[in-house]
């Protein structure tokens, strides 16, 4: 990995060097000035206090942006419930998948500059995947049984979760998911090429294109990434996207000295109150992976970051690209990369109404079948432990809330209450 950034040295001197940069809270505008009632969005507030005053959440971090100005930009509750450590701006957060639409626009430089097509096999960079067999059921006996893929899966179909890989559980439960958990391709001590041949064991869970299935898509993405590229994908993210955006404080892993800032993850006792989960809660990627040097870069979960800093890759998306005068991709890029893609028989069995999926994002096709107030053309992502962001391009929105909970609560209490209450701030 880059050392300027990823490399934690041993000399006094190079600690401090290596260090990550505290967090600040970014400059407020009136909300006045982008059309947003400042009353209004004390109501928002209450909501987040309001969470962690009933306890069911630790702490989170919230930032809304309109028209690129930042107009509220709080911590709400506590960095570690048990000690009572107020969360603050220089909290490090681990933002899970939220990594993945960073993978993927790493990906779309690469595509920008002819280094491949959609339509491209991923066979064509991972040769170990050029015969992929695919579970076709059990026989009498109950052993798998699988069939050959009608066509080899496409970077299209990897970027869209339907390549026919799998998170080996959690979604649901089949013969593949076993396999997963049996060879564990993505174990924490696992070389790209062992998990490349791991993973070229199993069969893929379904034909391409016929399915959505959440994967380690992504995670593979950034090992195409990485072969493309040439370099491993940590340090190509700090070239091409983080040195650019000035996203000063997003690491892949951050040194043991500030590994203090890291908000831990928080989950529920048996008796519903809020306590901490252990580091090897997920025996397959321990929390402390945070502060380890990664074997192999996690390309659909391993960063580390703050909403202030995601708030510049965000922002950059709704700008088409571009981010305070620095080009990152075209707006076409953009567009292709946020708009719905997925053919609509899949989307009726996998979505909610009204919503599909771009290229690891989701986004709002008709928003009179979205339960909460927003346009057509809104993306998004959430992450197991409890981040979640949206663009609303027609309102000039970007909205960021991460806290450190597992299992997660945006998704169903969150998302439609913010939503609401942001979109209610907009008076003008």
């Amino acid at each position: 990995m880059n050392p300027k950034r990823f490399r934690f040295a041993c000399t006094a001197v190079v600690i401090l060097l290596a260090l990550p940069a505290l967090a600040e809270r970014l400059s407020l505008s009136r909300p006045g000035s982008v059309g947003m009632s400042a009353e209004r969005l004390e109501v928002l507030r209450d909501y987040f206090r309001g969470q962690v005053d009933s306890g069911l959440e630790p702490g989170m971090q919230v930032l809304v942006a309109r028209h690129g100005k930042v107009v509220l930009h709080e911590n709400f509750g506590y960095r570690n419930v048990e000690t009572q450590e107020p969360l603050t701006f220089d909290t490090l957060f681990r933002i899970m998948s939220l990594t993945k639409p960073v993978t993927t626009a790493a990906a779309m430089i690469l595509y920008e500059e002819g280094r491949f097509s959609m339509d491209d096999p991923i066979a064509k960079f991972i040769p170990a995947f050029a015969d992929l067999e695919v579970f076709a059921g059990l026989d009498a006996n109950g052993a798998l049984t699988v069939e050959p893929a009608r066509h080899p899966p496409t970077m299209h179909e990897l970027m869209t979760h339907t390549a026919g890989f799998t998170y080996g559980g959690g979604y649901n439960e089949s013969p593949v998911n076993a396999l997963y958990r049996e060879l564990k391709p993505f174990a924490a001590d696992a070389t790209r090429q062992q998990t490349i041949e791991r993973l070229a064991r199993i069969p893929l869970a379904y034909q391409p294109g016929t399915e959505y299935m959440y994967s380690y898509s992504a995670d593979i993405l950034g090992f195409i990434v990485e072969i493309i590229a040439g370099q491993d994908l940590g340090s190509f993210l700090d070239d091409r996207l983080f040195g650019p955006l000035g996203m000063k404080g997003t690491y892949a892993w951050v040194p043991p000295a500030a590994a203090a800032r890291l908000m831990p993850i928080h989950g529920y006792a048996e008796d519903g109150s809020l306590t901490l989960l252990p580091n090897d809660w997920n025996p397959a990627r321990p929390f402390d992976h945070a502060v380890v040097e990664p074997v192999t870069f996690g390309g659909g979960f391993q960063l580390v970051s703050s909403p202030g800093d995601y708030f510049r890759f965000a922002q950059m998306l709704l700008d088409g690209g571009e981010f305070d005068g620095k080009r990152i991709l075209a707006p076409s890029t953009v567009r292709f990369m946020t708009s719905q893609r997925y053919p609509q028989a899949v989307r009726d069995r996998y979505w909610a109404p009204g919503q599909g999926h771009g290229l690891n994002v989701s986004v709002v096709t008709d928003p009179s079948l979205v339960n909460y107030p927003t346009h057509a053309g809104e993306f998004s992502h959430g992450g197991v432990a409890n981040g979640y962001f949206f663009v609303d391009p027609a309102a000039g929105l970007v909205v960021i809330m991460q806290g450190q909970l597992i299992p997660p609560r945006y998704r169903k209490e969150h998302i439609p209450v913010v939503n609401a209450l942001v979109h209610a701030a907009i008076i003008e």
